[in-house]
Protein backbone atom coordinates (compact mmCIF):
# COMPACT_ATOMS: atom_id res chain seq x y z
CA UNK A 1 0.00 0.00 0.00
CA UNK A 2 1.25 3.59 -1.10
CA UNK A 3 0.58 6.84 -0.34
CA UNK A 4 -0.42 8.95 -3.54
CA UNK A 5 -2.87 11.35 -4.53
CA UNK A 6 -5.37 8.31 -5.44
CA UNK A 7 -8.92 9.00 -3.18
CA UNK A 8 -8.48 5.39 -2.24
CA UNK A 9 -5.40 5.96 -0.17
CA UNK A 10 -7.03 8.89 2.22
CA UNK A 11 -5.94 9.03 5.65
CA UNK A 12 -9.49 8.17 6.74
CA UNK A 13 -9.47 4.70 3.90
CA UNK A 14 -5.83 3.98 6.24
CA UNK A 15 -7.10 4.61 9.49
CA UNK A 16 -10.06 2.55 8.59
CA UNK A 17 -7.61 -0.67 7.59
CA UNK A 18 -5.70 -0.69 10.61
CA UNK A 19 -8.38 -0.35 13.19
CA UNK A 20 -10.07 -3.12 11.30
CA UNK A 21 -6.64 -5.51 11.36
CA UNK A 22 -6.41 -4.55 14.96
CA UNK A 23 -10.01 -5.77 15.91
CA UNK A 24 -9.52 -8.77 14.03
CA UNK A 25 -6.47 -9.43 16.69
CA UNK A 26 -8.21 -9.00 19.70
CA UNK A 27 -7.84 -5.32 20.65
CA UNK A 28 -10.63 -2.82 21.44
CA UNK A 29 -9.04 0.61 20.60
CA UNK A 30 -12.03 1.82 21.75
CA UNK A 31 -10.54 5.88 23.57
CA UNK A 32 -7.42 5.29 21.17
CA UNK A 33 -9.72 4.62 17.37
CA UNK A 34 -11.89 7.79 17.96
CA UNK A 35 -8.65 9.60 18.84
CA UNK A 36 -7.25 8.22 15.90
CA UNK A 37 -10.49 8.89 13.60
CA UNK A 38 -10.22 12.33 14.72
CA UNK A 39 -6.51 12.96 13.11
CA UNK A 40 -7.33 11.52 9.85
CA UNK A 41 -10.07 13.61 9.33
CA UNK A 42 -8.29 16.06 10.39
CA UNK A 43 -5.61 15.41 7.44
CA UNK A 44 -8.06 14.60 5.22
CA UNK A 45 -9.89 18.37 5.66
CA UNK A 46 -5.90 19.82 5.11
CA UNK A 47 -6.22 17.87 1.66
CA UNK A 48 -3.18 15.95 2.91
CA UNK A 49 -1.97 13.02 0.61
CA UNK A 50 1.58 12.21 1.57
CA UNK A 51 3.09 9.93 4.28
CA UNK A 52 2.70 11.26 8.47
CA UNK A 53 5.31 13.89 8.57
CA UNK A 54 5.94 15.20 12.39
CA UNK A 55 4.74 18.83 11.44
CA UNK A 56 1.27 17.30 10.42
CA UNK A 57 1.00 15.26 13.80
CA UNK A 58 1.96 18.40 15.98
CA UNK A 59 -0.26 20.59 13.88
CA UNK A 60 -3.35 18.55 15.29
CA UNK A 61 -2.43 17.72 18.41
CA UNK A 62 -2.45 21.17 18.68
CA UNK A 63 -5.81 21.64 17.51
CA UNK A 64 -7.36 20.55 20.22
CA UNK A 65 -9.50 22.94 22.75
CA UNK A 66 -6.77 22.06 25.37
CA UNK A 67 -3.54 23.83 26.06
CA UNK A 68 -2.23 21.42 28.04
CA UNK A 69 1.28 19.30 26.99
CA UNK A 70 0.35 16.51 28.28
CA UNK A 71 -2.83 16.25 26.40
CA UNK A 72 -0.67 16.73 23.26
CA UNK A 73 1.92 14.23 24.04
CA UNK A 74 -0.97 11.66 24.74
CA UNK A 75 -2.39 12.96 21.55
CA UNK A 76 0.52 12.17 19.78
CA UNK A 77 1.15 8.47 21.40
CA UNK A 78 -1.81 7.69 19.60
CA UNK A 79 -0.34 8.42 16.65
CA UNK A 80 2.96 6.43 17.01
CA UNK A 81 1.67 2.95 16.48
CA UNK A 82 -0.39 3.74 13.61
CA UNK A 83 2.55 5.42 11.71
CA UNK A 84 4.76 2.30 12.36
CA UNK A 85 2.38 1.01 10.81
CA UNK A 86 2.39 2.70 8.01
CA UNK A 87 6.08 3.16 7.78
CA UNK A 88 6.64 -0.81 6.42
CA UNK A 89 4.34 0.23 3.66
CA UNK A 90 6.10 3.34 3.07
CA UNK A 91 9.14 4.27 4.26
CA UNK A 92 8.99 7.96 4.06
CA UNK A 93 6.40 8.00 6.70
CA UNK A 94 8.17 10.08 9.98
CA UNK A 95 7.00 8.04 13.82
CA UNK A 96 6.42 10.91 15.61
CA UNK A 97 9.10 11.17 18.45
CA UNK A 98 8.06 10.74 21.85
CA UNK A 99 9.38 14.10 23.10
CA UNK A 100 7.80 16.16 20.44
CA UNK A 101 5.35 17.72 22.63
CA UNK A 102 7.09 16.82 26.06
CA UNK A 103 6.27 13.55 28.56
CA UNK A 104 3.08 11.89 28.11
CA UNK A 105 2.57 10.65 31.73
CA UNK A 106 3.41 12.27 34.88
CA UNK A 107 4.50 10.33 37.57
CA UNK A 108 2.56 11.95 40.45
CA UNK A 109 4.61 11.60 44.08
CA UNK A 110 2.47 9.79 46.84
CA UNK A 111 0.70 11.78 49.62
CA UNK A 112 2.56 10.59 52.93
CA UNK A 113 -0.05 11.00 55.47
CA UNK A 114 0.95 12.99 59.12
CA UNK A 115 0.09 11.84 62.38
CA UNK A 116 -1.95 14.83 62.93
CA UNK A 117 -3.90 13.74 59.52
CA UNK A 118 -4.13 10.40 60.89
CA UNK A 119 -5.47 11.71 64.20
CA UNK A 120 -8.10 13.61 62.22
CA UNK A 121 -9.01 11.25 59.91
CA UNK A 122 -9.81 8.96 63.32
CA UNK A 123 -11.80 11.84 64.66
CA UNK A 124 -13.78 11.84 61.67
CA UNK A 125 -14.59 8.53 61.62
CA UNK A 126 -15.50 8.75 65.40
CA UNK A 127 -18.20 10.83 63.69
CA UNK A 128 -20.05 7.58 62.99
CA UNK A 129 -20.33 6.22 65.87
CA UNK A 130 -24.01 5.33 67.56
CA UNK A 131 -26.07 8.30 69.34
CA UNK A 132 -27.24 7.93 72.59
CA UNK A 133 -30.07 6.49 71.08
CA UNK A 134 -28.24 3.76 69.30
CA UNK A 135 -29.45 5.50 66.04
CA UNK A 136 -25.90 5.65 64.08
CA UNK A 137 -25.02 9.31 62.49
CA UNK A 138 -23.33 10.84 59.34
CA UNK A 139 -24.43 10.21 55.98
CA UNK A 140 -22.18 7.49 54.32
CA UNK A 141 -21.49 8.64 50.79
CA UNK A 142 -21.43 4.91 49.63
CA UNK A 143 -24.09 3.26 46.68
CA UNK A 144 -23.30 0.00 48.10
CA UNK A 145 -26.33 -1.46 50.54
CA UNK A 146 -23.80 -3.10 52.86
CA UNK A 147 -20.99 -0.49 52.33
CA UNK A 148 -23.47 1.86 53.52
CA UNK A 149 -24.11 -0.16 56.76
CA UNK A 150 -20.04 -1.06 57.18
CA UNK A 151 -19.09 2.75 56.75
CA UNK A 152 -22.29 3.54 59.15
CA UNK A 153 -21.20 1.59 61.85
CA UNK A 154 -17.25 0.98 61.67
CA UNK A 155 -16.71 3.11 63.96
CA UNK A 156 -18.02 1.16 66.72
CA UNK A 157 -14.34 -0.36 66.85
CA UNK A 158 -12.21 2.68 66.51
CA UNK A 159 -11.61 4.14 70.08
CA UNK A 160 -8.58 5.70 69.49
CA UNK A 161 -5.73 6.31 67.06
CA UNK A 162 -3.54 3.35 68.55
CA UNK A 163 -6.64 0.79 67.51
CA UNK A 164 -6.94 1.82 63.94
CA UNK A 165 -6.15 -1.61 62.52
CA UNK A 166 -8.86 -3.19 64.84
CA UNK A 167 -11.68 -4.49 62.62
CA UNK A 168 -15.47 -4.55 63.05
CA UNK A 169 -16.16 -8.23 63.84
CA UNK A 170 -19.16 -10.00 63.08
CA UNK A 171 -20.84 -10.15 66.14
CA UNK A 172 -21.33 -6.51 66.87
CA UNK A 173 -23.50 -6.62 63.88
CA UNK A 174 -26.12 -7.80 65.90
CA UNK A 175 -29.93 -7.06 65.97
CA UNK A 176 -30.10 -3.82 67.68
CA UNK A 177 -27.16 -2.48 65.49
CA UNK A 178 -29.37 -3.57 62.33
CA UNK A 179 -32.74 -1.91 64.00
CA UNK A 180 -30.62 1.00 64.53
CA UNK A 181 -29.07 1.57 61.13
CA UNK A 182 -32.49 0.75 59.55
CA UNK A 183 -34.16 3.39 62.11
CA UNK A 184 -31.32 6.04 60.44
CA UNK A 185 -32.43 5.70 57.23
CA UNK A 186 -35.90 6.58 57.86
CA UNK A 187 -35.48 9.04 60.43
CA UNK A 188 -32.31 11.14 59.69
CA UNK A 189 -31.96 10.32 56.09
CA UNK A 190 -35.54 10.23 55.14
CA UNK A 191 -35.50 7.23 52.99
CA UNK A 192 -38.52 5.25 51.54
CA UNK A 193 -40.12 2.35 53.25
CA UNK A 194 -38.63 0.17 50.07
CA UNK A 195 -35.17 2.01 50.63
CA UNK A 196 -34.65 0.47 53.68
CA UNK A 197 -36.16 -3.13 52.71
CA UNK A 198 -33.44 -3.05 49.80
CA UNK A 199 -30.52 -1.86 52.50
CA UNK A 200 -32.23 -5.22 54.98
CA UNK A 201 -32.05 -7.48 52.35
CA UNK A 202 -28.78 -6.71 51.34
CA UNK A 203 -27.61 -7.63 54.95
CA UNK A 204 -29.71 -10.45 54.89
CA UNK A 205 -27.22 -11.81 51.84
CA UNK A 206 -24.45 -11.30 53.74
CA UNK A 207 -25.08 -12.64 56.94
CA UNK A 208 -26.67 -16.08 55.18
CA UNK A 209 -23.24 -15.87 53.58
CA UNK A 210 -21.19 -15.20 56.51
CA UNK A 211 -23.26 -18.14 58.94
CA UNK A 212 -21.13 -20.99 56.25
CA UNK A 213 -17.67 -19.10 57.38
CA UNK A 214 -18.26 -18.40 60.63
CA UNK A 215 -19.90 -21.46 62.92
CA UNK A 216 -19.21 -19.36 66.37
CA UNK A 217 -21.49 -16.62 65.45
CA UNK A 218 -24.59 -18.23 64.63
CA UNK A 219 -26.48 -17.10 67.47
CA UNK A 220 -25.54 -13.24 66.41
CA UNK A 221 -26.21 -13.83 62.69
CA UNK A 222 -30.07 -16.02 63.71
CA UNK A 223 -31.04 -12.66 65.53
CA UNK A 224 -30.18 -10.42 63.16
CA UNK A 225 -31.97 -13.03 60.69
CA UNK A 226 -35.34 -12.71 62.64
CA UNK A 227 -35.11 -8.71 61.85
CA UNK A 228 -38.38 -8.37 59.21
CA UNK A 229 -39.57 -6.45 56.53
CA UNK A 230 -40.87 -3.18 57.04
CA UNK A 231 -44.47 -3.29 54.97
CA UNK A 232 -45.32 -0.87 52.05
CA UNK A 233 -47.65 0.26 49.96
CA UNK A 234 -47.00 -1.99 46.39
CA UNK A 235 -48.76 0.26 43.74
CA UNK A 236 -50.09 -1.21 40.29
CA UNK A 237 -48.24 -1.86 37.89
CA UNK A 238 -48.45 1.00 35.08
CA UNK A 239 -48.10 0.73 31.24
CA UNK A 240 -49.18 1.96 28.12
CA UNK A 241 -52.13 1.46 25.92
CA UNK A 242 -51.56 0.37 22.54
CA UNK A 243 -52.30 3.03 20.61
CA UNK A 244 -49.98 5.08 22.61
CA UNK A 245 -47.21 3.01 22.69
CA UNK A 246 -48.01 2.85 18.49
CA UNK A 247 -47.64 6.64 18.95
CA UNK A 248 -44.12 6.04 20.35
CA UNK A 249 -43.28 3.39 18.04
CA UNK A 250 -43.69 5.66 15.37
CA UNK A 251 -42.10 8.80 16.51
CA UNK A 252 -38.28 8.66 16.03
CA UNK A 253 -37.11 10.08 12.16
CA UNK A 254 -36.26 6.67 9.96
CA UNK A 255 -34.49 9.04 7.64
CA UNK A 256 -31.56 9.39 10.44
CA UNK A 257 -29.19 6.29 11.44
CA UNK A 258 -30.33 7.43 15.18
CA UNK A 259 -33.89 7.79 14.45
CA UNK A 260 -33.92 4.43 12.58
CA UNK A 261 -32.18 2.71 15.13
CA UNK A 262 -34.25 4.10 17.67
CA UNK A 263 -37.25 2.54 15.66
CA UNK A 264 -35.82 -0.95 15.44
CA UNK A 265 -35.11 -0.84 19.17
CA UNK A 266 -38.45 0.35 20.27
CA UNK A 267 -40.07 -2.12 18.40
CA UNK A 268 -38.26 -5.46 19.48
CA UNK A 269 -38.45 -4.07 22.98
CA UNK A 270 -41.86 -3.70 22.74
CA UNK A 271 -42.23 -7.43 20.47
CA UNK A 272 -40.12 -9.40 23.46
CA UNK A 273 -40.55 -7.10 26.32
CA UNK A 274 -37.16 -7.62 27.78
CA UNK A 275 -35.10 -5.97 30.50
CA UNK A 276 -32.81 -2.90 29.55
CA UNK A 277 -29.56 -5.20 30.37
CA UNK A 278 -30.97 -7.66 27.95
CA UNK A 279 -32.03 -5.60 24.63
CA UNK A 280 -28.20 -3.66 25.15
CA UNK A 281 -26.87 -7.41 25.81
CA UNK A 282 -28.05 -8.78 22.06
CA UNK A 283 -25.94 -9.25 19.52
CA UNK A 284 -26.30 -10.15 15.44
CA UNK A 285 -26.07 -13.83 16.11
CA UNK A 286 -28.65 -14.01 18.65
CA UNK A 287 -31.39 -13.11 15.62
CA UNK A 288 -32.75 -16.23 13.53
CA UNK A 289 -35.00 -14.30 10.63
CA UNK A 290 -35.95 -17.15 8.61
CA UNK A 291 -39.45 -18.81 8.08
CA UNK A 292 -39.96 -18.64 12.01
CA UNK A 293 -38.42 -15.52 13.32
CA UNK A 294 -36.85 -15.33 16.70
CA UNK A 295 -34.45 -13.89 19.14
CA UNK A 296 -32.61 -15.32 22.02
CA UNK A 297 -32.56 -13.42 25.12
CA UNK A 298 -30.20 -14.03 28.00
CA UNK A 299 -31.56 -12.84 31.23
CA UNK A 300 -31.39 -13.18 34.77
CA UNK A 301 -29.27 -16.04 36.17
CA UNK A 302 -27.84 -16.34 32.96
CA UNK A 303 -30.87 -18.36 31.61
CA UNK A 304 -31.48 -18.37 28.24
CA UNK A 305 -34.65 -17.75 26.63
CA UNK A 306 -36.35 -17.55 22.75
CA UNK A 307 -38.60 -15.30 21.81
CA UNK A 308 -41.04 -15.34 18.76
CA UNK A 309 -40.36 -11.88 16.74
CA UNK A 310 -43.51 -10.60 14.73
CA UNK A 311 -42.85 -9.90 11.24
CA UNK A 312 -42.99 -6.45 10.67
CA UNK A 313 -40.42 -6.72 14.02
CA UNK A 314 -38.13 -8.92 11.65
CA UNK A 315 -38.61 -6.76 8.39
CA UNK A 316 -37.64 -3.34 10.35
CA UNK A 317 -34.55 -5.49 11.90
CA UNK A 318 -33.04 -6.77 8.08
CA UNK A 319 -33.38 -3.06 6.76
CA UNK A 320 -31.31 -2.09 9.76
CA UNK A 321 -28.81 -4.74 9.99
CA UNK A 322 -26.89 -2.97 6.89
CA UNK A 323 -26.69 0.67 8.35
CA UNK A 324 -24.29 -1.55 11.70
CA UNK A 325 -21.14 -3.74 10.84
CA UNK A 326 -21.53 -7.46 9.70
CA UNK A 327 -20.23 -9.42 12.55
CA UNK A 328 -21.73 -12.28 14.47
CA UNK A 329 -20.65 -10.35 17.66
CA UNK A 330 -21.49 -7.04 17.24
CA UNK A 331 -24.01 -5.45 18.96
CA UNK A 332 -27.76 -5.32 17.36
CA UNK A 333 -28.10 -1.77 18.86
CA UNK A 334 -24.96 0.18 19.09
CA UNK A 335 -24.09 3.89 19.58
CA UNK A 336 -22.08 6.26 16.60
CA UNK A 337 -19.00 4.38 17.87
CA UNK A 338 -19.70 1.13 17.32
CA UNK A 339 -20.13 0.17 20.57
CA UNK A 340 -22.83 -1.07 23.22
CA UNK A 341 -25.58 1.54 24.50
CA UNK A 342 -26.14 1.99 28.05
CA UNK A 343 -28.78 2.45 30.16
CA UNK A 344 -28.95 6.22 30.04
CA UNK A 345 -28.54 6.33 26.69
CA UNK A 346 -31.56 4.04 25.89
CA UNK A 347 -33.71 6.38 28.64
CA UNK A 348 -32.53 9.47 26.66
CA UNK A 349 -33.90 8.02 23.08
CA UNK A 350 -37.06 7.08 25.06
CA UNK A 351 -37.47 10.27 26.43
CA UNK A 352 -36.84 11.89 23.14
CA UNK A 353 -39.38 9.80 21.38
CA UNK A 354 -41.72 9.89 24.03
CA UNK A 355 -41.33 14.27 23.63
CA UNK A 356 -42.29 13.78 20.13
CA UNK A 357 -45.36 11.63 20.15
CA UNK A 358 -46.82 13.78 22.90
CA UNK A 359 -47.90 16.25 20.33
CA UNK A 360 -49.95 13.94 18.75
CA UNK A 361 -51.25 11.95 21.59
CA UNK A 362 -51.53 14.87 25.04
CA UNK A 363 -52.15 11.88 27.39
CA UNK A 364 -48.46 10.62 27.55
CA UNK A 365 -47.27 14.31 29.01
CA UNK A 366 -49.20 12.88 32.03
CA UNK A 367 -47.00 9.74 32.33
CA UNK A 368 -43.75 8.95 33.71
CA UNK A 369 -42.12 6.31 31.07
CA UNK A 370 -39.29 4.27 31.47
CA UNK A 371 -38.22 1.15 29.56
CA UNK A 372 -39.05 -0.64 32.31
CA UNK A 373 -42.79 0.73 31.51
CA UNK A 374 -42.50 -0.25 27.66
CA UNK A 375 -41.81 -4.23 29.20
CA UNK A 376 -45.14 -3.72 31.15
CA UNK A 377 -47.22 -2.79 27.94
CA UNK A 378 -45.65 -6.11 26.30
CA UNK A 379 -46.82 -8.36 29.33
CA UNK A 380 -50.42 -6.32 29.33
CA UNK A 381 -50.82 -6.68 26.10
CA UNK A 382 -50.42 -10.11 25.80
CA UNK A 383 -52.69 -10.80 28.75
CA UNK A 384 -55.52 -8.17 27.13
CA UNK A 385 -54.95 -10.97 24.40
CA UNK A 386 -55.95 -13.98 26.29
CA UNK A 387 -51.98 -15.56 26.82
CA UNK A 388 -51.84 -17.52 29.67
CA UNK A 389 -49.96 -16.15 32.65
CA UNK A 390 -47.39 -19.06 32.30
CA UNK A 391 -46.70 -18.43 28.70
CA UNK A 392 -46.24 -14.82 29.70
CA UNK A 393 -44.11 -15.38 32.39
CA UNK A 394 -41.82 -17.56 29.99
CA UNK A 395 -42.14 -14.36 27.88
CA UNK A 396 -40.39 -12.12 30.43
CA UNK A 397 -37.95 -14.37 31.73
CA UNK A 398 -39.58 -14.29 35.00
CA UNK A 399 -38.89 -16.56 37.58
CA UNK A 400 -42.00 -17.39 38.65
CA UNK A 401 -44.98 -17.08 37.48
CA UNK A 402 -46.67 -15.50 40.56
CA UNK A 403 -44.51 -12.72 39.35
CA UNK A 404 -46.57 -12.06 36.42
CA UNK A 405 -50.15 -11.76 38.66
CA UNK A 406 -49.11 -7.97 39.02
CA UNK A 407 -50.31 -7.62 35.42
CA UNK A 408 -53.76 -9.20 36.30
CA UNK A 409 -54.30 -7.16 38.67
CA UNK A 410 -53.44 -3.91 37.26
CA UNK A 411 -55.77 -4.96 33.62
CA UNK A 412 -59.37 -3.13 34.31
CA UNK A 413 -60.43 -4.21 30.86
CA UNK A 414 -60.50 -7.71 31.86
CA UNK A 415 -62.16 -6.72 35.38
CA UNK A 416 -65.07 -5.25 32.90
CA UNK A 417 -65.70 -7.32 31.17
CA UNK A 418 -65.96 -10.46 34.15
CA UNK A 419 -68.26 -7.73 35.72
CA UNK A 420 -70.22 -7.28 32.15
CA UNK A 421 -70.85 -11.30 32.80
CA UNK A 422 -72.71 -10.82 36.46
CA UNK A 423 -76.18 -9.62 36.83
CA UNK A 424 -75.95 -7.10 39.57
CA UNK A 425 -78.05 -7.99 42.59
CA UNK A 426 -81.44 -5.97 43.37
CA UNK A 427 -83.40 -5.43 46.50
CA UNK A 428 -86.56 -7.65 46.41
CA UNK A 429 -87.60 -5.45 49.58
CA UNK A 430 -87.62 -2.06 47.40
CA UNK A 431 -89.06 -3.54 44.08
CA UNK A 432 -92.29 -4.55 44.50
CA UNK A 433 -93.85 -7.94 42.50
CA UNK A 434 -95.42 -7.18 39.77
CA UNK A 435 -97.71 -9.55 38.16
CA UNK A 436 -98.25 -10.30 34.50
CA UNK A 437 -101.48 -9.90 32.51
CA UNK A 438 -101.59 -13.51 32.66
CA UNK A 439 -101.68 -13.85 36.70
CA UNK A 440 -104.03 -11.44 36.88
CA UNK A 441 -106.53 -13.42 34.86
CA UNK A 442 -105.76 -16.61 36.26
CA UNK A 443 -108.35 -16.22 39.35
CA UNK A 444 -111.25 -15.37 37.11
CA UNK A 445 -110.49 -18.69 35.56
CA UNK A 446 -110.54 -20.34 38.66
CA UNK A 447 -113.99 -18.48 39.89
CA UNK A 448 -115.65 -19.75 36.65
CA UNK A 449 -114.18 -23.40 36.88
CA UNK A 450 -116.22 -23.43 40.90
CA UNK A 451 -118.79 -22.90 39.36
CA UNK A 452 -119.27 -25.38 36.84
CA UNK A 453 -121.59 -28.24 37.90
CA UNK A 454 -118.46 -31.26 37.99
CA UNK A 455 -116.97 -28.95 40.54
CA UNK A 456 -117.02 -31.85 43.64
CA UNK A 457 -114.87 -33.83 41.53
CA UNK A 458 -111.87 -31.92 42.57
CA UNK A 459 -110.09 -33.00 44.94
CA UNK A 460 -109.08 -30.78 47.92
CA UNK A 461 -105.15 -31.44 47.00
CA UNK A 462 -106.26 -30.20 43.80
CA UNK A 463 -107.75 -27.22 45.24
CA UNK A 464 -104.73 -25.62 47.32
CA UNK A 465 -102.50 -26.50 44.30
CA UNK A 466 -104.38 -24.47 42.03
CA UNK A 467 -105.18 -21.79 44.72
CA UNK A 468 -101.27 -21.62 45.94
CA UNK A 469 -101.50 -19.93 42.21
CA UNK A 470 -103.74 -17.07 43.18
CA UNK A 471 -103.48 -13.95 44.74
CA UNK A 472 -106.58 -14.71 47.21
CA UNK A 473 -106.17 -18.52 47.69
CA UNK A 474 -107.96 -18.85 50.69
CA UNK A 475 -111.54 -17.31 49.49
CA UNK A 476 -110.68 -20.00 46.57
CA UNK A 477 -110.34 -22.84 49.06
CA UNK A 478 -113.56 -21.49 50.29
CA UNK A 479 -115.26 -21.53 47.15
CA UNK A 480 -114.71 -25.32 47.06
CA UNK A 481 -116.30 -26.04 50.45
Amino acid sequence: MKNSANPANTMMSQATTYLAQRHSLGFDLKISGLILMSFARFADAMMHRGPITEELTLAWAHSTKSESAITWARRIEVIRPFAKYLKQFSPDTIVPRRDLCGRAHRRLAPHIYTEQELNELVAASAALLPAGDGAPRGQPGNDFELSRFILSVSAVCIRAPKQVSFGLALTDMDAPLVLAFLRHLEIERHNSTRTRNVRLAALRSFMKSAAHRDITSLAVIQRTLSVPMKRCDRPMVSFLSREEMQQILSAPDPDTWSGQRDRVLLATTDNTGPRVSEILALRIDDLVLGASPCVHILGKGRKERMVPLWRSTARLIKGWLPRIQDAPSQRLFPNRSGYSMTRSNVADRLRLAVAKATERCLQLAKLRISPHVVRHSTATHLLQSGVDLSVIALWLGHESPATTHGYLKADLAMKERALSSIQPTTNSKNRPYQPSDDMLRFPESLIILCSSPDRESLSIGSAICVASFCKDGLSIIHGFA
